[in-house]
């Protein structure tokens, strides 16, 4: 049954339909990985990634941090590709200088 309800957000998504919170909280749980982003006072956000076929939908939502405070979902999904890169990065470290005894 849980994967009926995906093929209809699918639809509705390639139909241009906007879906209602309820729904993106029900399309957000097929998410096979979640990348937390900028945390804020009461709220995280979040990226979920959710496929569908060969197809991979993008879900960004704020995550509540508090047990008074709801998850909300501000966005529609957006159909993404993954794409592999390979970047490099300089990392600094402040390290000690050794004095020599005199």
């Amino acid at each position: 049954m849980k994967f009926k309800e995906l093929d209809g957000y699918i639809k509705k998504i390639d139909n241009g339909i906007e879906l209602t919170d309820k729904e993106l909280e029900d399309f957000q749980s097929f998410s096979i990985t979640d990348y937390d982003g900028e945390q804020h006072r009461w709220t995280q956000t979040v990226e979920s990634i959710i496929p569908y076929g060969k197809r991979l939908f993008s879900l960004t939502w704020e995550n509540g941090l508090t047990e008074m405070c709801e998850s909300f979902y501000c966005d529609q999904p957006i159909e993404v590709e993954k794409v592999v890169t390979t970047k490099t990065i300089e990392v600094y470290e402040y390290v000690p200088i050794k004095k020599e005894d005199k």
